[in-house]
Order: structure tokens, then sequence, then C-alpha cells
């Protein structure tokens, strides 16, 4: 995979680490400068839900 995709905590494998959304979004920010990406805002929304259904 090229990136990182967010997982809730209910859908993660046994050998995944569960991270809170603004952890991830860092890590990613982070990822992309090392490739030569530039941010002048960064904004990580942080409303995830499951549905029952």
């Amino acid at each position: 995979m090229l990136f990182p995709v967010f997982k809730l905590r209910s859908r993660l494998q046994p050998d995944d680490t569960y991270r809170t959304i603004p952890p991830f979004a860092g890590q990613r920010i982070a990822s992309a400068r090392k490739q030569g990406f530039t941010f002048l805002v960064v904004r990580a929304a942080c409303l995830y839900r499951e549905r029952s259904t």
C-alpha cells in the first residue's frame, strides 16, 4: 500500500496498532514532507463512527 489507512479500533487485525486520528494524521504529514510535499495548512477531522447496520 502506498500510504497507511486509518482503521477503527474494532476493525484492527491482530498485528495492527491502534492510533487516534491526530497522531495518525501527524504520521501522514511527516511521511509526505519526507517525500517533498509542503503544506501551508493542515486540518484533520476527529469524528469517525461505526454504524451498527
